[in-house]
C-alpha cells in the first residue's frame, strides 16, 4: 500500500513463493524503490492510501545474491 505522499505503508505478500529469501527480496525491492510519486490532487482528496497489486513471476533460474559489504 502506498500513502498519498508516495511513501510505502505496507508490503503484503498474498501468495508466497514458498521461499522466504525470495519473499524478503520482493519486500526489499518495493521498499528500496520507495518514494513513489505523490498522488495527484484529485486522487489525494479522496484517498489517503492506495493498495497496488502486482504479480511477480520468477523463472527456475532465479538466484538471489547476497550483497557484499
Amino acid at each position: 500500500a502506498v500513502r498519498a505522499d508516495g511513501s510505502v505503508e505496507d508490503v503484503t505478500i498474498v501468495r508466497s513463493s514458498g521461499r522466504a529469501d525470495i519473499d524478503d527480496a520482493v519486500r526489499r525491492i518495493v521498499r528500496v524503490n520507495a518514494r513513489y510519486s505523490i498522488f495527484p490532487p484529485n486522487i489525494a482528496s479522496k484517498y489517503d492510501v492506495i493498495e497496488i497489486r502486482r504479480i511477480w513471476s520468477f523463472d527456475d533460474t532465479l538466484r538471489l545474491l547476497e550483497e557484499v559489504r
